[in-house]
């Protein structure tokens, strides 16, 4: 039985480097937004 296997448990967060991108592109919103990704893994 692997129900530690799930998916649901194996959610990982991570950081996408898009809002420093925009930030560098567009100044006036520079420090004003965040990002993030979430990794899951199919089966």
């Amino acid at each position: 039985w692997r129900g530690g296997r799930a998916a649901s448990f194996n959610i990982i967060p991570s950081s996408t480097g898009a809002a420093k991108a925009v930030g560098k592109v567009l100044p006036s919103l520079n420090g004003k937004l965040t990002g993030m990704a979430f990794r899951v893994p199919t089966v």
